[in-house]
């Protein structure tokens, strides 16, 4: 057995079934960078969510590539 587990959840349409996994196997569980739904958060009480806002993460991103000085410079794929 384990003592608990770290799982990033690259799938997101898996973590109904991870979900369901670790909570009849009564694991407690981490799961990183795919945020759950609320529902999912709820389904299991010894289960968390450990991550970042991707809306304000892309915000943040899009800031960065503003102030970069050689975005003039830059070339983007246009296919």
């Amino acid at each position: 057995g384990v003592d608990a587990l770290i799982i990033n959840p690259v799938m997101t349409s898996a973590a109904d079934q991870i979900i369901s996994t670790v909570k009849d196997a009564d694991v407690p569980t981490v799961l990183i960078n795919r945020e759950p739904t609320a529902d999912q958060m709820s389904a299991y009480d010894k289960l968390v969510y450990v991550g970042c806002d991707a809306a304000q993460s892309g915000t943040f991103q899009g800031e960065l590539i503003l102030d970069t000085e050689n975005k003039a410079t830059a070339r983007f794929p246009t296919s």
